[in-house]
């Protein structure tokens, strides 16, 4: 099992359940895990917040 942390730095603005979302999509298409417009043939992945 492979894992990534993404964590905002302590004077980042909170985001939205929907702005966390759009990093964890662009962040999976940047690593080519989960590509725009290919996510049926994407890897599985699983976010979670604290």
């Amino acid at each position: 099992m492979r894992y990534c942390a993404v964590r905002a730095a302590l004077g980042d603005r909170v985001l939205s359940d929907d702005g966390r979302a759009q990093v964890v999509y662009d962040v999976m298409h940047l690593t080519g895990l989960a590509p725009y417009g290919q996510e049926d043939d994407a890897v599985r992945w699983v976010a979670a917040r604290r």
